[in-house]
C-alpha cells in the first residue's frame, strides 16, 4: 500500500543499525517512529521518553491518539507524509503523562522500519508557545475580572470562587504558572489513586468530584463551578487522588504544578489568605452536607440537596432560586444518597404543588422559602 520509500531510504537505507544509531544519538529532539495505519508507537529515543514521562516499556505500544489533542489534524499530516514522503513543518499539541499540554513543532518522513512502512517524527518545543501563552494569559485575566462577585443585597451567589479576594497582581502571578487543558463532556480529568502533582482551577464548564466502589456505580461528592479550585488536597500533602474528577460538560481547566503553587502561596500574602478562606469555606460546606446526609430522612435529604445546589451552584434572586443547567435525577440521587426513583417521586410531587418548576436543562423555585419550609 505504501510504496514511496525513496525519500527516506537515502537517509537510512535498509540498515536498521543506522536508524537506531540516529535515534539513540539524538538528545535535543524527541523522536517517535510509528505505524501510519494504526499510529502505534514502534520506537522512541531517550529524550522523548523523559519528556513524555514514560518508561520505554510503557511508551512503546501506545498510539499517538493517546497523546494528541488534535487527532484529526494528525491524520491529515500522516496522509501528507504517505503522499509526499515527508512533511517539513507541522504543529501539534500533545498531552504528557502528568496531563500537561505542550505545543510542539515537528517534521516527519516515511521510512522502512523492520521491512514495513513507518513514519519517523521529530518533535521539539514550539518557539511560538510564549506568544500563545501571552494570549491565554490575557484571556485568563479577563475571565477572572468577569467572574468576580460583587456585593448585591438582591442577589445571593455563594459559589466558591478563589478570585473574589485577589487583586490583579496576584491573579497575574497565577497565570504565569498555569497551563490550559480542555476536556469534553464526561471526559476524566484525573482518576482515583493517581499521583497528586497538580492543582486545578475551572475556567468554564462544570466538573464533578466522585468516588467509585467495587461492584457499585459512582457516587458524586460535590460539583465545581467556574472559578473553583479542585485537587487542592495535594497542597496539604496528599500524594494520591482520593477520588476522580470528571467534566460534566465541555470544560476548560487551568492546571498548576503543585510545587509552583506552594511557592506562590508562601510568597503572596493575599493569595495565602484567599486560599485559606477558600479551604475553610469548602470544609464548612462539606460539614453542612454530611450533617444533612446523616440525620435527615430521604425526602428532606433530597430537598436539602436541591437547596444546596441552588445556594452553591445557582443563584437566589429576590427569593427566587435558579439552577442552570439542572442535573439528571441519577446525579441528584447520588448527592442525596438515595434512589433515583425517590428523586423522581419527590420532584413530581413538588412540581404538582407549584413549589418547583424544572425541565432537563433548568430548575426554578418561585419562592425559596416554601421549599425551605418542607425541611
Amino acid at each position: 500500500m505504501y510504496n514511496n520509500h525513496s525519500r527516506s531510504n537515502h537517509i537510512f537505507g535498509n540498515n536498521g543499525d543506522t536508524l537506531y544509531r540516529y535515534i539513540s544519538n539524538s538528545i535535543n529532539d524527541f523522536i517517535i517512529v510509528f505505524d501510519p495505519e494504526t499510529e502505534e508507537i514502534l520506537e522512541a529515543n531517550r529524550a522523548c521518553l523523559s519528556f513524555y514521562g514514560y518508561s520505554k516499556k510503557d511508551f512503546l505500544g501506545r498510539t499517538l491518539l493517546d497523546f494528541s489533542k488534535d487527532p484529526e489534524n494528525g491524520k491529515k499530516g500522516i496522509d501528507t507524509v504517505l503522499r509526499n514522503g515527508e512533511i517539513k513543518d507541522f504543529h501539534t499539541t500533545h498531552l504528557l503523562k502528568c496531563r500537561k499540554e505542550i505545543s510542539l513543532k515537528g517534521r516527519a518522513t516515511l521510512l522502512n522500519f523492520n521491512n514495513k512502512a513507518a513514519i519517523l517524527s521529530v518533535y521539539s518545543p514550539d518557539s511560538n508557545i510564549k506568544k500563545r501563552q501571552e494570549i491565554e494569559k490575557k484571556r485568563f485575566l479577563n475571565f477572572v475580572k468577569n467572574n468576580r462577585i460583587e456585593p448585591d443585597f438582591n442577589s445571593v451567589n455563594l459559589n466558591l470562587n478563589l478570585f473574589n479576594e485577589l487583586d490583579e497582581k496576584s491573579v497575574e502571578k497565577i497565570t504565569n504558572i498555569s497551563s490550559t487543558k480542555k476536556f469534553s463532556k464526561n471526559e476524566i480529568i484525573y482518576m482515583e489513586g493517581e499521583p497528586s502533582n497538580f492543582i486545578f482551577l475551572l475556567k468554564s464548564g462544570r466538573v464533578k468530584l466522585a468516588k467509585y466502589h467495587p461492584g457499585d456505580s459512582e457516587k458524586i461528592l460535590t460539583l465545581i463551578n467556574p472559578g473553583g479550585l479542585f485537587g487542592e488536597l495535594t497542597y496539604i500533602g496528599s500524594k494520591y487522588r482520593p477520588g476522580c474528577a470528571i467534566a460534566l460538560e465541555n470544560s476548560t481547566v487551568y492546571s498548576i504544578n503543585k510545587k509552583d503553587f506552594i511557592e506562590l502561596v508562601e510568597s503572596d500574602k493575599l493569595l495565602d489568605k484567599a486560599f485559606t478562606n477558600f479551604l475553610i469555606t469548602k470544609v464548612y460546606n462539606f460539614k453542612e452536607r454530611i450533617g444533612d446526609l446523616l440525620y435527615k430522612e430521604t425526602d428532606k435529604r433530597i430537598i436539602s440537596t436541591l437547596l444546596w445546589l441552588i445556594k452553591y451552584n445557582g443563584k437566589i434572586i429576590n427569593n427566587r432560586g435558579y439552577l442552570e443547567p439542572f442535573l439528571i435525577h441519577r446525579d441528584i440521587a447520588d448527592l442525596a444518597a438515595c434512589s433515583r426513583q425517590s428523586v423522581n417521586n419527590l420532584l413530581t410531587t413538588l412540581r404538582k404543588e407549584n413549589i418547583i418548576e424544572f425541565n432537563h436543562a433548568r430548575l426554578m423555585v418561585p419562592d425559596i422559602k416554601k421549599l425551605e419550609n418542607r425541611l
